[in-house]
């Protein structure tokens, strides 16, 4: 599990009065007034917002619908082999790891050409796939980065 370093700074600029900027994960800035939770997920290709139960675990997370379309596109085509939720299996390796040492083009590029010297097939030609790639990209980037727990995620109402 990759640890994650926050540290909270905090400033006085005239005329807005105290902000606080957190670095949290990827260092993105947080307001006070909790207004900049949405410029933090500015930057990642999804939305998540999960509930907890009484020991602060995630139990249910809702999605909006690119990332959910990638949670579909993932199901109906990857878990085959990459296991549900995106965790491997004894023949295909497991994904969340794998999103952290990979760039978002490097995974299109192993998306597009498949994976030279394993089993895993190009999907350029795959339209169930490829006209997915970013919300697919979308999803595992949100499983990668700890935000979105396994199982099937709730959509945001339309």
């Amino acid at each position: 599990m990759k640890s994650r370093v926050s540290r909270l700074i905090l400033s006085m600029m005239p005329g807005c009065g105290l902000i606080a900027l957190g670095v949290f994960g990827l260092g993105s800035p947080v307001l006070a007034n909790g207004v900049a939770e949405e410029a933090a997920s500015a930057n990642k290709p999804y939305t998540v917002e999960c509930e907890r139960n009484e020991e602060g675990r995630r139990v249910s997370c809702t999605v909006d619908q690119d990332t959910f379309v990638g949670w579909r596109t993932f199901g109906g085509n990857c878990a085959q082999c990459h296991g549900q939720d995106a965790v491997g299996s004894s023949f295909a390796p497991n994904l969340i790891r794998s999103m952290d040492n990979m760039t978002e083009e490097q995974f299109y590029a192993v998306l597009e050409n498949g994976q030279a010297g394993g089993q895993m097939p190009g999907f350029a030609e795959n339209p169930n796939v490829w006209r997915h790639k970013e919300r697919l990209y979308g999803y595992l980037r949100a499983r990668a980065d700890g935000e979105l727990i396994g199982g099937r995620p709730a959509r945001f109402d339309q």
